[in-house]
């Protein structure tokens, strides 16, 4: 694949007489899903101009192949010169909860609210219940759940209750089993089995490495089963 895509972007940057900004970023964006990183900053850099959405992509692509650390410095060095915006936050709070660095993530959060007013939006909130939730503090993590509009968001109650129960305090997780969170706790753990039966199954098809095509169909039936499921899913 990352072989494809240095052909394509040899052939487009050899064959036009000048640089087509749509060219540009879908050279950008297919080097950074192939995880040629390189290549993807090199066709970024030669760019007139560099826009939100663009950096959206070649962080994304940081992210995504194990370089969060450089995403989250070329995110600051982003922030000099363009106004982030809501879509593009999520990205270094997603590094910060992967890599379980707290105080990186919160002052991030923090920055997205105060410095520039943008909205909190459920993926950011999802991306901080993990964070703090992955780190022990579960009572920030609670606050953090019981502060979004959506309070019966599954995701999101699905991290923190297994967080719980990871930290030895399963008291507190089964407390959501009873009284008005019944609906909530049945949601939760109908979407963890969901997610074991998806696990196992592409365990079952993975076959010297090698994954068959079965596996885009299972993605494809759980999506389904979870929106299907009583009208609720994720909401």
């Amino acid at each position: 694949m990352q072989a494809r895509a240095k052909g394509i972007g040899t052939i487009s940057m050899t064959k036009l007489c000048y640089f087509c900004a749509g060219v540009e970023c879908t050279l950008v964006d297919l080097y950074a899903k192939c995880g040629s990183i390189k290549d993807a900053w090199r066709v970024f850099n030669k760019m007139p101009s560099q826009d939100v959405v663009i950096w959206n992509v070649m962080l994304g692509g940081c992210a995504m192949h194990g370089h969060g650390k450089e995403a989250l410095k070329h995110f600051e060095q982003m922030c000099e010169g363009v106004q982030p915006d809501d879509i593009i936050f999520i990205c270094p709070l997603s590094v910060c909860s992967h890599a379980g660095l707290v105080d990186e993530g919160m002052c991030c959060y923090a920055s997205m609210v105060t410095d520039y007013m943008i909205s909190v939006k459920l993926e950011h909130y999802t991306c901080m219940v993990n964070l703090l939730s992955c780190a022990g503090h579960l009572r920030e993590a609670e606050n953090m759940v019981m502060a979004m509009p959506c309070k019966q968001h599954v995701a999101a109650w699905m991290v923190l209750l297994d967080a719980y129960r990871i930290h030895g305090n399963v008291e507190m997780s089964n407390t959501y089993a009873g009284g008005g969170n019944r609906h909530l706790h049945e949601n939760v753990e109908w979407q963890r089995k969901e997610k074991r039966g998806l696990e196992a199954l592409l365990l079952a098809t993975a076959v010297g490495g090698k994954c068959h095509k079965a596996d885009e169909h299972v993605f494809h039936i759980c999506a389904f089963s979870s929106k299907s499921k009583d009208g609720d899913g994720y909401r």
